[in-house]
C-alpha cells in the first residue's frame, strides 16, 4: 500500500513538473502532509511499547491472546 501511494505521488510530481506547473511550498502544507505518516509511526511504536510493558514481555505468538480489553483497542486503532 505505502509503495502505491508513493509511486502515485512520484506520478504526480513527475506530470507536474512536465506540465510546469509552479509548486507553491510551504511549512504549513508540510507539517499537513506529514501528519498522517507520522501519527502511524507513533501508533506503531507506542503499541509496541504498550505490548511490552503490559505483557512483561514480548508476545510468544501471533495474536491477540492475552491482550486486555484496552491493549486490543490500542492494536486495533494502530492497524486500522
Amino acid at each position: 500500500m505505502a509503495l502505491i501511494a508513493a509511486a502515485i505521488g512520484l506520478i504526480t510530481t513527475i506530470i507536474a513538473l512536465l506540465v510546469r506547473v509552479r509548486l507553491r511550498l510551504n511549512a504549513k502544507a508540510a507539517v499537513i502532509s506529514a501528519l498522517p505518516s507520522f501519527s502511524m509511526l507513533l501508533l506503531f511504536y507506542s503499541l509496541a511499547a504498550h505490548m511490552y510493558l503490559s505483557l512483561g514481555c514480548w508476545p510468544g505468538g501471533i495474536g491477540e491472546a492475552g491482550f486486555s480489553p484496552v491493549l486490543k483497542a490500542h492494536a486495533y486503532a494502530a492497524t486500522n
